[in-house]
Order: structure tokens, then sequence, then C-alpha cells
């Protein structure tokens, strides 16, 4: 036997349902209620704004949206407000102590934006920003914006009307000014180099050249004003000094280079380990420990490296071509060289591991006006004419015009 299957329309049942005589409220009548308005960029909380600290205008901006079941057939007015006392708010709900953005620091050019009808969101607002002067990096501030008001008939969302914009401020790369790490005014400075995390200066006609190691902060970056561990005498008898690794190697005038074996986390001398090479003719010497060998420049301005592969024992000169004496000073920088010319042009050299010399990139200026530069990490310490050392957070991607 077939079973017959009768379907009975919908609309029909609901009309049997409805035949009562009974007052049924319209289901869409009420459905605004369930429509919300909020700033989308709330939902960060807070919205991270990193920029750039410059005298330039920068722009961010913010949107209001409609939540909810139903479509929008007209206009929708937001009407919103910087909230100062959301400040408070905020970081007493975080732990924080966030300042109010400087009102001078930006503008905004409307207090009102608009959904349109069949859209969930308005336009963009924006604010636009001069941050030199207001802006520290690594000193954020609040901007809190909030929703004030809305039309008639919509519910504002409680949990997303407020916006706090957590503005902070970096420097472009390349123009971050330096930070003072050490004053050396009351010294004479006969060398000034880095070994590994110690500042050291060796001093000439005190006790026959002392060689004093001073010991870097990094909480406040700078050097330690005191000395770390015992003061080392008899350095003049060398007329330059210069690091390896875990060494320091010292050049009498008649061309011998002492290996000097060096703890490198107490500043302490391990023992004289004797001669490594013998070195005439170079009016520029230094080492690169990424490259394991020595870097000479003649008088004619030709460049030998050689490699260190012991401390009384060098490997075969390697030529590094010709021109470097063109260049002031030059110090090797991880695997690669910087150097600098007469007109303070700071370049960039790279050099392989076979010590190729590969293409020169200009990356700076002004360069000069420093009596030592030498690397620090990927950072870079200059010495100025008033014996004020200065560290540099220094990025071979940009360019470092330190004339201003």
């Amino acid at each position: 036997m077939k079973t017959i299957v009768k379907i009975v329309p919908l609309i029909v049942i609901a009309g049997l349902l409805f035949s009562c005589g009974e007052t049924v409220d319209d289901p869409m009548k009420d459905i605004a209620q369930y429509s919300n308005i909020y700033l989308r960029q709330a939902y960060d909380y807070p919205y991270l704004a990193q920029l750039d600290v410059s005298d330039e205008v920068q722009t961010i901006f913010f949107n209001a949206c409609l939540g909810g079941y139903v479509s929008n057939n007209n206009n929708i007015a937001v009407n919103f407000a910087v909230s100062p006392e959301s400040v408070a708010e905020f970081n007493a709900a975080n732990g924080t102590n966030y300042p109010l953005l400087s009102a001078a620091s930006y503008t905004i050019g409307q207090s009102q934006c608009v959904i349109p009808p069949g859209e969930l969101n308005s336009s963009k607002v924006n604010i636009n920003l001069v941050t030199e002067g207001y802006l520290i990096p690594g000193e954020p501030q609040l901007l809190p914006i909030t929703i004030s008001s809305v039309d008639e008939g919509f519910t504002v969302n409680e949990k997303l009307k407020t916006v706090y914009f957590l503005i902070s401020g970096t420097y472009p790369l390349g123009e971050e000014p330096p930070v003072k790490v050490f004053d050396a005014s009351d010294k004479t400075i006969k060398n000034l180099f880095m070994f590994y995390n110690y500042l050291v200066i060796c001093e000439p006609e005190i006790n026959g050249g002392i060689m004093q190691y001073y010991a870097y902060n990094a909480g406040n970056e700078t050097f330690d004003s005191n000395i770390t561990g015992v003061q080392w005498y008899g350095w003049d008898g060398f007329d330059w000094t210069i690091p390896y690794i875990d060494a320091i190697l010292g050049h009498y005038p008649n061309g011998a280079v002492i290996y000097y074996s060096w703890d490198r986390n107490t500043a302490m001398v391990n023992s004289n380990l004797g001669t490594l090479v013998t070195l005439n003719g170079y009016s520029k010497v230094f080492s690169s420990f990424d490259q394991q060998c020595l870097f000479c420049v003649d008088a004619y301005g030709n460049m030998t490296a050689l490699p260190v592969l012991s401390a009384n024992l060098v490997d075969a000169a390697i030529n590094m071509g010709s021109g470097w004496d063109a260049y002031v000073q030059i110090l090797a920088y991880g695997s690669d060289l910087l150097a600098i010319d007469n007109a303070g042009n700071l370049w960039l050299i790279p050099v392989d591991n076979q010590k190729n010399v590969g293409e020169k990139k200009q990356i700076g200026s002004g360069w000069n006006k420093y009596s030592i530069v030498t690397a620090f990490g990927s950072d870079l310490l200059a010495l100025d004419a008033n014996k004020i050392l200065w560290k540099y957070h220094f990025d071979i991607n940009g360019f470092w015009d330190v004339s201003k």
C-alpha cells in the first residue's frame, strides 16, 4: 500500500493559528531594539597606533558601524567626542599610567559621522596628528574617543562605544638622535674601543700608560663611571692596542703584535701568549671578530687581510685592493666594514667570507665630526670633540645624516 503524504502550506497553518480572534504584535515592530551602534576600532583594546616623531602630518582614523538584525533605510547620525575622563578609567582598569594625548597635537575635522541608507558602516573620520614636540619614543599616550549620541531608535553598544587609541612615537629610520653614554672630558685618550660589554680607554703617561674598563648598564644606557676590575699599567710601550676575540692586541714600535689572552666576563688578563705577527708600514690596523682576521692598510692605501689562526699564527695575507686611504676611519661592522671619508660620508662596504669586497653604499653623512667611531653590537659609539661618547641605535638600512 502506498503511503500518501499530504503537504499543507505553512501559510494555511499560520492562518489557523491566528484565527481565534487574538491580537498578535507584529514581530518586526521593535526589531530596532536589537540593533546597536558601535566604533569598529573599539574591538582592539587599546587600539595601537605607532607614528614617526615628525613635524609632518600623519593620519589615523575610526568609523561607526551598525550591528544587529535590521537593515538601515535611513541616514543614521552618530555623534562622538574626545573623552579625557576615560583615561583615568582605562589606567585604573589596566594598572597603567598613560597620559592624555595633548590636544595641541591633533585635529579632528568633524564631530559627527553618518551611516548611509543600506550601509552598515560610516565613512572614515580622520585624526590628523603632528607628533614632533608631543610624543617621546617609549612613552605612549592615550586618546579616547567615544560615541556621545545617536539618532533616536538606535542604541549604543556600551562595550564598544569608546576607542582607546594608544599612540606611541618612533623615529624614522636614520633620524633617531644619539644617547649620551659616557663623559670622557677629564681623560687624555690614546685608544678607545669596545671589548664585548666593556668600554676600554687607554690613557698615556699615567703609570706608564693606564688601561681601564667601564661596564655597560643597559638599564639606563650608560657606561659606569667607576672602573671594572683593576687598572692595567704599562701600555705606553705600545703605539696602538685593539681588541680581538677574547684578547687584547698591542703593537710595539718594532712591529711585534703581542697577544694578551683576556677574560671577557671579568675584564682581567689571563696571560701574555707572545707575538702574533710582526707588522710594519701600516697606517691603520683593526680587527674583525666575524671575519676572524686583522685588516691592515698601508701608506699607499692598499689593504691586506691577515686571518688569525691562533695566538701565534696568522694565515697567508689576502689582498683587499687599493684606494683605502680615501677613508679617515675604517671599522668592522659584523662581517662587513664601515668607512668614513674626508668629507664625513659614511659608507657600508660588504665583505664576504673569502674577503671579496662588494659594492659600497653611502649610508650617512657628517660623521667626520667624530674623532673615534666604533661598533657596539649593532649600535655605533662616537666620540665628539668634547670627549662625550654617544650611542646610535644604528641600522644599515637607514641614512644617518649626523650633521643636523
